[in-house]
């Protein structure tokens, strides 16, 4: 239950994204989508070329003609081409340079309106800095990778279809061993995952043993006390509970490296049997459907693949999104009601304390009250707290005791940026 509420809060973070990328340069994120269905469509042409060459071939049909529809087919490319290459070098550069100083302004605008003090908390100055370097290098992989799944997502769509055409029996036997094969490599992925999370605290052991002998300060040492024979036990340990754990996991992965062999060698045979009965027996398909059949199997599972592959990137790309969100969505905390100041009439401190770190006041017990139209000075020794004590006023930091009053208000209750103008 944990897990799935993760994914959710990661797709959430995605769609945060997706929205801020909207909001500063839209051509971008919609350009990104279409070059992605096109791509997909460019990637199937390749298929639709072996059709339409061996049709001819198979039709007898005029050097001319067959001539024509190739030049279509490489014309369609070229000028794919060309507006790719234009786009990817120039239009889609620029548009990035315009996401990033937007993305940027806007976060720096943001931080203005957020008291200072809230970067002395360690986690929240941590999602700011991420926020100004990482923001639109996220952005832009968010990008990047829904444009490779509906990449994929379209030339499979489209190989399908062709597929189809020929072999509706075939298409459906190709699709489901596709998705077999990913649930084993699934399987398979998952089984090593849990081998590495067990040997890497133990390969890290062998590294420290081994660095040990390697270091002028420590192998000298080390050698000429009997603290050598015990590292050594240890090492010989630890190599052997490594090989214990691959092991281990090596017996339970066999199974699957088995069927996912088993499957992909089961699989092009039959296929090969059944295009040969319907070409020779049956004659429902030709030679061009035999080389699209072919050819459409692999780029089948090669499109499920990547699909697999970039959904996995998505709740990749929302856990550190989540840095971002919960940078910009900080100023949530004011209220919506919040009061602009009138004019200055009067400011008063009643018992204000204040220290930077817990149990170290710099400002304590501060009572005074300034009018409009008095001149005061603050005179102090260095480290006084004159300085703290104009932050306090212009709140930059809020007091650990008291309250400052702005026209007999509490200055919490206003805007913070507009009280600070």
């Amino acid at each position: 239950l944990k897990k799935k509420r993760d994914r959710l809060e990661n797709l959430k973070n995605d769609w945060f994204m997706l929205r801020l990328i909207w909001k500063f340069t839209p051509g971008l994120l919609i350009w990104e989508l279409i070059f992605g269905v096109l791509e997909g469509l460019n990637n199937s042409v390749q298929v639709l070329f072996i059709k339409v060459f061996y049709d001819y071939i198979n039709n007898n049909a005029s050097f001319i003609t067959a001539l024509g529809g190739i030049a279509g087919i490489f014309a369609f490319i070229v000028i794919f081409q060309i507006i790719k290459q234009y786009y990817y070098n120039v239009t889609r550069r620029c548009k990035r340079q315009v996401l990033e100083y937007r993305m940027h302004t806007e976060l720096f605008e943001i931080s203005k309106s957020i008291p200072i003090s809230s970067y002395d908390d360690t986690e929240f100055y941590d999602n700011f800095v991420w926020s100004v370097s990482q923001s639109d290098t996220r952005a832009v992989g968010l990008m990047e990778t829904l444009s490779a799944i509906i990449l994929s997502s379209t030339s499979f769509i489209t190989i399908v279809t062709l597929f189809f055409s020929i072999s509706p029996a075939l298409s459906l036997a190709a699709v489901a061993a596709s998705i077999l094969s990913l649930f084993i490599q699934k399987a398979s992925a998952k089984i090593q995952l849990q081998s590495a999370l067990e040997t890497t605290p133990k390969n890290r052991k062998i590294s420290y043993y081994e660095r040990i002998y390697s270091l002028p300060d420590t192998a000298k040492e080390v050698r000429i006390s009997h603290v050598n024979e015990l590292i050594w036990d240890k090492h010989r340990e630890t190599l052997e509970q490594i090989r214990e754990v691959e092991e281990k996991y090596l017996k339970k992965n066999c199974i699957n490296v088995m069927a996912g062999k088993i499957l992909t060698s089961a699989v092009e045979p039959f296929i090969y049997i059944i295009l040969l009965y319907q070409i020779m027996i049956s004659n429902t398909v030709s030679i061009s459907g035999l080389a699209v059949a072919l050819s459409s199997f692999w780029a089948l599972r090669w499109c499920l693949q990547d699909i697999v592959d970039k959904l996995v990137k998505l709740p990749e790309h929302g856990i550190y999104i989540k840095k971002l969100r919960a940078f910009m969505e900080y100023t949530a905390s004011s209220p919506e009601d919040a009061m602009v100041p009138e004019p200055f009439e009067s400011l008063t401190l009643q018992n204000v304390s204040f220290g930077y770190a817990v149990n170290k006041p710099v400002l304590r017990h501060i009572d005074f009250s300034i009018k409009r139209g008095e001149k005061i000075a603050l005179v102090g020794y260095n480290g006084a707290g004159k300085t703290t004590l104009i932050k306090l006023l212009l709140h930059l930091y809020d007091p650990v005791e008291g309250k400052i009053l702005y026209n007999g208000m509490d200055i919490r209750k206003y805007a913070c940026r507009s009280y600070q103008s």
